[in-house]
């Protein structure tokens, strides 16, 4: 049983409060509960009794207050939430027990908005910015011997914490030329993170890359439609990994088609 309530309350026609909450849980997969008796690169099998006896779906806590308002004189839309999501009975493989445990718990918290612009009927610019903070038990974790949550991140010992970028946002432009060419350009920024599982050598710095696509749509006959599009994705060659230090995102280009009827 996952409830989720919500209040939302239209103090005018164009602008709305909202209040709620939701619990959820994800169920332990079968391999969280029947570890294998026989690792993968020979044979995958299933142990038939369970091996993490008594381990427990993880819970999901959100809460968000959130506002939405429309600005009809200056064609402009806003959407902004703060939230915050607690997590408990974390699954996770302890080595020392060799089984799966419920022992981790965490809370993230933040602030999202989302800002659409129209400037007339063949123009709009969409603006989307996140502010988010996360916290575990992770550091007593690792010091209790759980080594999956020692930090590699110089800056805190929350590895956790350090997973997730603390800033991100994008920008979205499209223009329509006219009614061959549809044009638009994304822009995408996000703060510098080290990955939960990967040593110091793979953090992730900042990462900065825009996009663009120019598609043409044009009718076939009746009803059906098509469109072709390029798209240059990293336009700049930005280089940044992902990941891993050697996983290079480069400069990639590409050209679709779709038909529909």
């Amino acid at each position: 049983m996952s409830p989720r309530i919500a209040f939302n309350y239209h103090f005018t026609p164009h602008h709305t409060f909202r209040v709620g909450t939701s619990v959820a849980y994800r169920t332990p997969a079968l391999m969280e509960t029947n570890l294998p008796a026989v690792q993968p690169g020979e044979l995958f099998v299933m142990n038939a009794t369970a091996t993490s006896q008594g381990i427990r779906p993880e819970r999901l806590i959100s809460r968000e207050i959130g506002y939405i308002g429309e600005f009809v004189e200056s064609k402009t839309r806003l959407d902004m939430r703060i939230f915050s999501d607690l997590v408990t009975n974390g699954i996770f493989w302890s080595g020392a027990t060799s089984t799966f445990v419920n022992l981790m718990s965490a809370e993230y918290q933040g602030f999202e908005a989302t800002i659409k612009q129209s400037f007339n009927e063949n123009s709009e610019l969409t603006i989307n910015f996140a502010h988010e903070l996360a916290s575990s038990n992770g550091p007593a974790l690792a010091a209790a011997g759980y080594g999956t949550f020692r930090s590699a991140a110089p800056w805190t010992n929350d590895a956790l914490s350090a997973s997730i970028p603390k800033n991100s946002g994008s920008l979205l432009y499209s223009h329509r030329l006219n009614d061959a060419l549809i044009f638009s350009a994304s822009y995408y920024q996000q703060g510098m993170m080290q990955p939960f599982d990967r040593g110091a050598t793979d953090v992730q710095m900042m990462q900065k890359r825009t996009d663009m696509r120019l598609a043409h749509p044009f009718r076939i006959r009746g009803e059906s439609k098509g469109e072709l599009a390029l798209v240059i994705q990293n336009l700049f060659n930005r280089g940044y990994t992902e990941y891993v230090a050697n996983n290079l995102f480069n400069r990639r280009g590409y050209v679709t088609l779709t038909l529909k009827w």
